[in-house]
């Protein structure tokens, strides 16, 4: 985490959204953040569509990940 803290501060800021998109062209969410007042976790949220089909999502590792 310390090298993410130093080389991709903004990767791990989930707070500024803007920025994330303006600098990865897409956003990051931590798997255990809530979703407004739906009672699921963002992993939880992005499983499905507004369809409610099952979709794919990427999820990292951050703590083990190594450059």
């Amino acid at each position: 985490m310390d090298y993410l803290r130093k080389n991709a501060p903004r990767l791990i800021n989930s707070f500024d959204r803007q920025a994330q998109k303006y600098k990865y062209k897409g956003e990051n969410f931590r798997s255990d953040e809530p979703v407004g007042d739906l009672g699921l976790n963002s992993f939880e949220f992005f499983q499905r569509d507004r369809m409610q089909n099952r979709k794919g999502i990427i999820a990292i590792d951050l703590v083990r990940w190594e450059p």
